[in-house]
């Protein structure tokens, strides 16, 4: 081969290495900067109607109440307040029984001199009486003795103090039908007082006030 035709070949090698060269270039950049155009979507979020594995879609039951019905009440039906107005009975002496009008009956057993003991606030405490009242239930229901309550006065209806400490020993429970009890209740009263000494008695399941003069 002469030397123009070795130039040229070489030549003809040289532009095709140039060409392939330049076609490599051209498509690595277009893997680099195109990716088919479009950049990848994010992932699509679960749908919210799709339940988590190990999860439950439902919504959790309401729990029970823990409020239940009280039992029925057996005792006594519920104290209710003397009606306003009450009806006054007429007096009667110590060791006198008196009916309230609805089987219900009192007797002041008697009134001694006693010295008063302080049972909390408030309680008097000092020189005084002790009452003892006796309760006979002649009615067809239950009593609360509770609800019995003696009040005194003397000299000019000036109001006694009393005190739950000794010698008071109210009483309490439930009177049946046909049963009796017994009750202490003890007042401050000056000694020179005490031949005017009047006890008022109460009870919630009457509307009657009974009296005892001493």
């Amino acid at each position: 081969m002469g030397t123009s035709e070795h130039r040229s070949a070489t030549t003809a090698r040289l532009r095709g290495l140039t060409v392939v060269s330049a076609l490599g270039a051209v498509l690595l950049l277009g893997g680099c900067t195109g990716g088919g155009g479009e950049e990848p979507s994010p992932t699509s979020p679960a749908s919210s109607d799709a339940s988590t594995p190990g999860t439950s879609s439902t919504a959790p039951s309401p729990r029970p109440s823990s409020t239940s019905e009280s039992p029925s009440y057996s005792g006594p039906p519920p104290a209710t307040a003397p009606v306003v107005g009450a009806t006054t009975l007429p007096a009667v002496e110590v060791g006198s029984a008196a009916d309230f009008g609805d089987g219900l009956r009192v007797t002041v057993t008697g009134v001694r001199a006693a010295q008063l003991e302080s049972g909390g606030p408030g309680d008097a405490s000092g020189a005084g009486v002790a009452v003892a009242v006796e309760v006979e239930n002649g009615s067809e229901q239950p009593v609360d003795l509770s609800g019995l309550t003696v009040t005194a006065a003397y000299g000019d209806d000036l109001a006694a103090s009393s005190t739950t400490g000794a010698p008071a020993d109210l009483p309490t429970g439930v009177l049946a039908p046909g049963a009796s009890g017994e009750g202490v209740w003890a007042f401050a009263v000056p000694e020179a007082d005490r031949g005017s000494l009047v006890l008022t008695i109460t009870s919630n399941s009457s509307s009657a006030a009974v009296v005892v003069r001493s």
